[in-house]
């Protein structure tokens, strides 16, 4: 069950700043944010779980390991990577529940630039909830830096909430540039991606949302959740319409994530969003 931010004000001070001492209800606000936040880290894991497994020359010649909590398969004459958790759900070293599974189709090695991977889901769960959509991954060569790079696009992007009618939908166009690691293919645990871009979406309140990347998102495959970098987020039919996602990097853990309205800070834990 998703849980409210926290907030980090003193209401009542708060209050006393607006308008004829009326207080401000940014629930609206902040179950937008928390939306948006649970698809960015959903669909980062399904990156890193296709790289991971699209890379690793090692796998793909035996044709199976384990890894996050799934059983992966590897079918060479088809060239596709098969995702399976347990139809009962298995408890994932992110300490999220997952079951179902989804495949990984390659149009060829994906380090090779213009080669891409699409992403199809058939019935795959994150804590009850349903996920759904067109992802497609694409090498599009270098930067000037000489790193990596890969397009990332979501189309019909869909999370539907613990079974219910209620919906978070999502699309994205993402640059994800292999930032760290490159130099050490095989060795993933010191492989960093930056993640720039915008997302738009509607929440499952029915509020449409529009983010933009102001500093890059850092994706570290060895960790469990996004560790830093700053969204702008836009919510056009709201009152207060412009707020700020922060994925703090010093917080020990990782996890956590602060949303910031009119000065006024929210905070949670990432696993406590879903």
């Amino acid at each position: 069950m998703k849980r409210m931010l926290v907030i980090i004000a003193i209401t009542f001070m708060f209050a006393a700043c607006q308008k004829d001492n009326e207080s401000v209800d940014y629930n609206e606000n902040v179950n937008s944010a928390k939306d948006y936040i649970m698809t960015e880290d959903i669909f980062t894991e399904i990156f890193n779980m296709t790289f991971r497994t699209a890379v690793d020359t090692v796998f793909q010649d035996s044709g199976f390991m384990k890894y996050f909590g799934a059983h992966i398969y590897y079918l060479k004459t088809e060239n596709k990577i098969k995702v399976k958790y347990q139809s009962w759900g298995i408890f994932c070293e992110d300490e999220l529940y997952r079951k179902g599974y989804y495949e990984i189709f390659l149009s060829g090695y994906l380090l090779d630039s213009s080669a891409h991977a699409e992403v199809v889901f058939d019935t795959f769960f994150i804590q009850n909830n349903v996920v759904s959509g067109n992802y497609t991954i694409t090498n599009t060569g270098l930067t000037a830096e000489g790193k990596i790079k890969f397009s990332v696009i979501l189309q019909n992007g869909n999370v539907q909430i613990n079974d219910s009618v209620l919906n978070i939908s999502r699309q994205s166009d993402q640059t994800f540039v292999w930032a760290e690691g490159d130099d050490t293919p095989l060795d993933f645990t010191d492989d960093l991606f930056l993640i720039s871009g915008e997302s738009n979406g509607i929440a499952s309140n029915g509020v449409e949302f529009q983010v933009s990347t102001n500093d890059a998102l850092n994706n570290y495959i060895s960790c469990y959740w996004i560790s830093g970098g700053v969204q702008e987020i836009n919510t056009p039919s709201l009152a207060s319409k412009t707020g700020t996602v922060d994925y703090v990097i010093d917080d020990g853990s990782n996890s956590r994530v602060e949303f910031t309205i009119n000065g006024i800070l929210f905070c949670d834990e990432m696993e406590n969003i879903y």
